[in-house]
């Protein structure tokens, strides 16, 4: 389904800056197009410092910290809503009137709100951790798991970002908020997924 929005992509250095503006775009193919911004330059992984065990549990905590977010998502991202069964369907079909979002609350979660969030520039951690996987580990593997975590951590954060404008673009409404919600809530799983797989690839544990 098209949706009312236009995207405008600075692209300096990460995160990636998205400011909406108006045109139609799908939700899914903007996504698509802002994935390739997200990839990890490898070359430098081996020069860097090997990260000691202390940074290393960083990635466990912010690991505990998604399964938080998804566990209490409803309480975290959208407050209350009033008269509301809270199926998505419902939340959609009456564009979520009487629910209170706080989309942006995603980012503090996955790395983008403070440089004091366990996730924040993670994947850079992880690239300097490449000297302590395992001698049988396949690396490229590895390597190719942590771009994606870069990729899914940042369509997380973008499309929290462009659900808390939701309101604010052409023909807005709280169902638009909600609609790219819940795209972050899906991106959020996959990034938990991610995450759980290099903490595996590193021998650390999961809390």
């Amino acid at each position: 389904m098209l949706r009312r929005l236009t995207v405008l992509l600075v692209v300096a250095s990460p995160p990636v800056v998205v400011r909406a503006l108006s045109a139609a775009v799908d939700r899914r193919t903007f996504g698509l197009a802002v994935s390739a911004a997200a990839v990890v330059p490898v070359s430098s992984a081996r020069a860097e410092t090997v990260p000691t065990r202390e940074e290393l549990s960083k990635l466990t905590k912010g690991y505990q910290r998604l399964q938080d977010l998804l566990t209490n998502w409803e309480t975290l991202t959208t407050g209350s809503c009033r008269a509301m069964t809270g199926t998505k369907e419902q939340v959609v079909a009456t564009n979520a009137a009487g629910c209170d979002f706080n989309p942006l609350k995603v980012q503090e979660y996955v790395g983008y709100k403070s440089i004091n969030d366990p996730l924040f520039k993670a994947d850079k951690l992880m690239l300097r951790a490449v000297p302590l996987l395992d001698p049988g580990a396949d690396v490229d593997d590895y390597l190719e798991t942590v771009n994606l975590w870069a990729e899914k951590a940042q369509m997380s954060s973008l499309n929290a970002y462009t659900s808390s404008w939701g309101e604010a673009n052409p023909n807005g409404s709280k169902g638009q908020v909600a609609a790219f919600l819940d795209d972050a809530r899906y991106d959020v799983e996959e990034s938990a997924a991610i995450l759980k797989k290099i903490l595996t690839y590193l021998d650390l544990p999961l809390s």
